[in-house]
Parts: structure tokens; C-alpha cells; sequence
């Protein structure tokens, strides 16, 4: 894959990873039923703003590596960006996993809907959805940032030297230039 590609992919799926993020945030926070408050729905709520600013930074750092890389070919200002779109990209998912999609949670969602029932229910079943469609972007962003390592580790490493040696001769090689093995000569 180019460099300018492997950004470009990556531009795109730090997008798509923003978008189930927003979705989530959307239907934790603004589809939550006005009566009854949960503490559950206040901390899922404030665990989906995090994962949405983690992959908002990723997504910055996404643009900022491509322009660099595929624009203006500063590879050492793309290593850089590409760098923090990593880090923040290493935060979403593991505030996703060890937090909003961790089992723990997933139970206390489901249990609450039963619980609660009516609107609730219908709450924690749109939720788990959210949930569940944040997974498989984010392993298709893992997937991109290696590619993108992978493009700028081939560009820093030097193409390798090959020498060949060839002899010039003036000639057909002579009977005393070739060594003989075992014998002496005078």
C-alpha cells in the first residue's frame, strides 16, 4: 500500500470509529427516558463523552499524519502525528473494552432494563446495540495504524547497497595467471 493511501484509509476509518462513537453517545445520553434517573445512564453517559474525545484526538492526528505524509512529505512531523493518533486510538479502546463493553456493564445494562421495564427497556436494548457497533471499527482502525507503521518504517529504512564485483580483463586469461593447484612454478 502508498504512503498517501495507507493515511487516507486511516483518515477514514478514525472517522468511522468517531461515527459509532457519536451514535453511542447519542442514544446514551440524548435517547435516555427523562424520568427515573440511573446512575448507571449518568456514568455510561460521561464514558461515552471520553471515547468520543479520545477518537476526536485520533481523528485530528489521522488528518494531521495524512497532510503531513501525503502533502507535504514531512515523514518525521507524520511519525509524530501518527504517533499520538495511536495513543489516543490505545485510550478509546481500552476505556471501551475495560469500561463501556466490559461484561460487568453489559449485565448491569440488561439488568436495568428488566428492572425498570417500559421506556428503560427499550433504552438498555438501543445501548447494547450502540455497544455492540463500536467493536469492528476499532479493530479495522488497529488494522490501518499498522499499515501506516508499516509505510513509514519502509521509508526510514535505507534501500539496500549491492555490489557487484566484475574483473576487466585484456584478454583471455594466460596459462601462468592460473594458479595451479599443488604444483610450483619457477
Amino acid at each position: 500500500m502508498a504512503l498517501e493511501s495507507a493515511f487516507q484509509d486511516l483518515c477514514e476509518r478514525t472517522r468511522r470509529c468517531l461515527d459509532a462513537a457519536q451514535a453511542l453517545r447519542l442514544t446514551v445520553v440524548e435517547d435516555r427516558p427523562l424520568r427515573d434517573g440511573a446512575l448507571l445512564a449518568d456514568w455510561l453517559g460521561d464514558a461515552a463523552e471520553g471515547l468520543v474525545g479520545d477518537l476526536e484526538q485520533a481523528h485530528g492526528a489521522a488528518v494531521e499524519a495524512y497532510r503531513a505524509a501525503a502533502l507535504a512529505r514531512d515523514l518525521a512531523l507524520a511519525r509524530r502525528a501518527l504517533a499520538t493518533c495511536h495513543e489516543r486510538t490505545i485510550a478509546a479502546s481500552l476505556g471501551y473494552s475495560a469500561e463501556l463493553g466490559s461484561y460487568d456493564r453489559l449485565s448491569e445494562l440488561i439488568r436495568l432494563g428488566r428492572r425498570r421495564k417500559g421506556e428503560w427497556r427499550a433504552w438498555s436494548g438501543s445501548v447494547r446495540e450502540a455497544l455492540d457497533a463500536c467493536p469492528p471499527p476499532l479493530g479495522d482502525l488497529n488494522q490501518a495504524l499498522c499499515s501506516c507503521w508499516q509505510e513509514l518504517a519502509e521509508r526510514a529504512t535505507p534501500p539496500p547497497i549491492t555490489v557487484h564485483a566484475i574483473g576487466i580483463s585484456s584478454g583471455p586469461p594466460r596459462i601462468d595467471d592460473e594458479p595451479i593447484l599443488g604444483r610450483r612454478t619457477p
